[in-house]
């Protein structure tokens, strides 16, 4: 075979290169003319826009309050104005005087009307605003609705309605008529304005009650005066601290406190529903107290132990009494600099008070004498300075010659100096003892350091408690011990409590005093019930209520110590259940 020559590839195509023709005469007449029609169209909209507001600043010619740019001295039309425009703008401002005083008298007849904010409930969750209008478009009402409003996924909307006869209309056109397979519910009730308007009354009225029913003055006119600058308030007597409603009438008070009891008793049962799936029948009754609170048998002079403080008084003297401040409040106000701290803090005495007996009132001014006489150290609580620092009384209304004196002091005040403070004691007791009573008790605690149930206490003379009777029963008082304040009410409580848990001498009942403290309410059912069990998680308090059994001859009583939530479980398996008809849980 011979060689196999390949056909040679064949060249590629070349496209001639155009001449570049310049642009003829012809062609550049016509951009000429484009370009004079468009200067002609601009002019002539130009010619438009100066008419249109050569009209314009004519209606606005010889106004005050004109719009900028509208208004010139040459009028628009020097010739004369066209008598068919005269008449056009005389027609417009008839009709705007028109409905000026339509508006007016709506304005004026909503004034005279009572406005009544109308509630719709029962609605569909998912219903607008609009659906809401339009169903109210169906009824044709011969009186305007306005401020109609709905909620977002809540079936309720809210309008507002002006006159009685309009109210009376649009409930019982509204109330029973089915929207959406649905009966609607219509009622009056308080709008968002006056709902804001009367918690904000409330919150100032309760303001005032915590600053001693002071009442406010605020003065819009003359503020630049001395008049009108905020003045130091003073407190007029102890009262004003220490029982701030005793100016008020006993059955006020009493209204007063019911209606919070009966405020918190609804929070709280909610509160126990939500938690608690499966309720008791009988507590699906109890959502709401049935009883009234119990007077007091006594009003005045009435509390059986008190604190006072030690400190000075407006005159910068020693005084033992109450104070107008807590320590509390004076840092905060000085932290954070606030108004009122016009009003000082210092001690006032109880000479006045209608809470503290006269005995606590004599040992009291007594004591403050001797501390002026002596020039004794006071205790400063901001700058933890001194020696005196709280004064405790305790006094039995059964014993009337018995009474516990508790003394406060530093423990590091003599610390290095011990002669004086054996030399301060020995004073101090001999004053007391002049005193006449019973038993004089020194408690020392550090700088930082309040009264404590834990704290031992230092017995200078006397047994270093008291006794006291509550429904035939003896009871030992020590110092820190708890107990109530008002005797005679005491007695008030506890025979209720016997009523509440139905207890009879007869019956066959045990009960478990949780809580017990000193076994002041086991021992007073003792002899109502077969079986006492007491539980508390103080060991002191556990020792007293002991005592206070074996005072009493309760042979029926136990007492157990620890928390109530660790040690109940283990009682209530050990415990004999069906030897007992009742079982009784106190709180």
């Amino acid at each position: 075979m011979g060689p196999v020559f390949s056909s040679p590839k064949p060249e590629p195509k070349t496209r001639p290169k155009k001449k570049k023709i310049r642009n003829s005469p012809q062609k550049k007449i016509q951009t000429k003319k484009n370009e004079i029609q468009k200067v002609s169209q601009n002019q002539n909209q130009n010619q438009n826009q100066n008419q249109n507001q050569n009209q314009n600043r004519y209606q606005n010619y010889n106004r005050r309050n004109a719009p900028r740019g509208t208004t010139r001295k040459v009028p628009a039309y020097p010739l004369g104005i066209p008598k068919e425009m005269e008449m056009e703008i005389e027609k417009e401002k008839e009709k705007e005087k028109e409905k000026e005083t339509e508006k007016g008298t709506e304005t004026e007849k909503k004034e005279e009307l009572e406005e009544f904010h109308m509630r719709i409930s029962n609605l569909d969750t998912y219903a607008t605003r609009k659906q809401l209008n339009n169903l109210l478009r169906r009824f044709n009402f011969p009186f305007p609705i306005t401020q109609i409003t709905k909620n977002h996924k809540t079936p309720t909307g809210y309008c507002s309605v002006y006159g009685e006869k309009a109210r009376d209309l649009f409930l019982n056109a509204l109330t029973g008529y089915t929207f959406k397979k649905k009966q609607i519910q219509a009622r009056v009730c308080i709008s968002k304005f006056k709902h804001k308007e009367n918690q904000r009354k409330k919150r100032l009225e309760r303001e005032d009650i915590k600053r001693g029913d002071l009442k406010r003055k605020r003065t819009n006119q003359n503020e630049g005066n001395e008049e009108s600058k905020p003045k130091e308030t003073k407190i007029k007597s102890i009262n004003d601290i220490v029982a701030s409603l005793y100016e008020m009438p006993y059955d006020k008070q009493l209204y007063r406190k019911s209606r919070k009891l009966h405020q918190e008793w609804r929070s709280l049962f909610q509160e126990f529903k939500r938690t608690n799936e499966k309720l008791p029948e009988w507590w699906k009754d109890r959502h709401d107290i049935t009883q009234d609170v119990i007077k007091s048998p006594i009003l005045e002079n009435y509390r059986n132990k008190c604190e006072f403080t030690i400190g000075y008084n407006e005159e910068s003297k020693i005084e033992v009494g109450f104070q107008t401040q807590k320590l509390e409040e004076l840092m905060f106000n000085k932290r954070r600099n606030r108004r009122n701290q016009n009003r000082k803090s210092y001690v006032m005495g109880v000479s006045d008070c209608v809470i503290v007996t006269e005995k606590m009132k004599r040992l009291v001014k007594a004591f403050s004498e001797f501390l002026n006489e002596t020039n004794a150290s006071i205790f400063n609580k901001l700058t933890k300075d001194g020696f005196f620092r709280t004064l405790i009384v305790r006094e039995s209304f059964a014993f009337p010659d018995q009474a516990l004196v508790g003394i406060l002091v530093a423990k590091d005040h003599y610390q290095n100096d011990e002669d004086a403070k054996n030399k301060e004691l020995e004073k101090l007791i001999q004053f007391w003892k002049s005193q006449q009573i019973s038993t004089l008790v020194l408690l020392e605690m550090d700088k930082h350091q309040e009264v404590d149930s834990n704290c031992k206490p230092q017995i200078l003379f006397g047994e270093g408690y008291i006794h006291e009777k509550i429904l035939g029963f003896t009871f030992r008082i020590s110092t820190l011990s708890f107990f109530q304040t008002n005797t005679k009410a005491t007695e008030v409580l506890y025979s209720t409590v016997r009523e509440f848990a139905t207890l009879s001498k007869e019956s066959n009942t045990a009960i478990f005093d949780v809580c017990c403290g000193t076994g002041t309410i086991g021992i007073t059912c003792s002899s109502h019930a077969k079986k006492i069990v007491g539980i508390d998680m103080i060991k002191s308090a556990i020792d007293d209520s002991q005592i206070n059994a074996n005072l009493n001859n309760v042979k029926n009583a136990e007492y157990v110590c620890g928390k109530a939530e660790a040690v109940l479980p283990s009682i209530i398996n050990k415990f004999p259940i069906q030897e007992y008809t009742n079982i009784v849980a106190i709180v």
